[in-house]
């Protein structure tokens, strides 16, 4: 898989996002200069004490069961290296002051063809709703698509009643996808 379809790190005006890879998980390359063991065991329980908090009732109502109430921190890190596993799995965060506010997570389709297609999701922790991060993210992460000749669109299913993730998405011009599931729709948006 050619490199540049596994990172998708990008900045945007008050949002970082980089990705977490399974050395990270251990509390490693987290760009926090760690040196002993007792450094990289505080950042990985950072991390998983973010994701506790971060991953809320409100945040995960509609999400799988798998997402639903994980607060403690083993629970956490065997959600965290799952989404290793299964997507790139980014941390976002704000560039003032690095906090952890959510993550994103993409996954990619037909990988051994190219042009391809990209399925995202992302988390923004509830005390940022409302404050235009997600749309901000969604923004930051078609530039940096569009500055790839390997990817032909991006897709989001959100739920029916997700109304503010669905205006996320039709504000940076994605396009209602026919083939609806149940409570599940679709957006696609064209990079080629």
């Amino acid at each position: 898989m050619p490199e540049d379809i596994t990172d998708y790190s990008f900045e945007t005006e008050r949002l970082t996002i980089t990705r977490l890879s399974s050395s990270d998980s251990l509390g490693l390359g987290l760009g926090l200069g760690l040196s002993n063991s007792v450094d990289k065991l505080h950042a990985k329980t950072g991390i998983t004490e973010q994701i506790c908090h971060i991953m809320s009732p409100q945040v995960t109502q509609s999400l799988p069961e798998g997402w639903q109430n994980i607060d403690t921190h083993h629970q956490a890190e065997i959600w965290m290296n799952e989404q290793i596993k299964q997507s790139c799995f980014h941390l976002i965060r704000l560039k003032t002051n690095n906090a952890l506010i959510g993550f994103m997570f993409i996954y990619h389709t037909e990988a051994n063809q190219t042009p391809f297609d990209i399925r995202i999701g992302y988390l923004i922790a509830e005390q940022y709703w409302g404050k235009g991060m997600a749309t901000e993210l969604i923004k930051g992460l078609i530039n940096r698509c569009q500055l790839s000749s390997n990817i032909k669109s991006i897709i989001g299913g959100v739920e029916a009643e997700n109304i503010g993730s669905i205006k996320v998405l039709q504000k940076n011009g994605f396009k209602l996808t026919d083939g609806e599931e149940e409570e599940t729709l679709f957006y696609t948006y064209q990079c080629q």
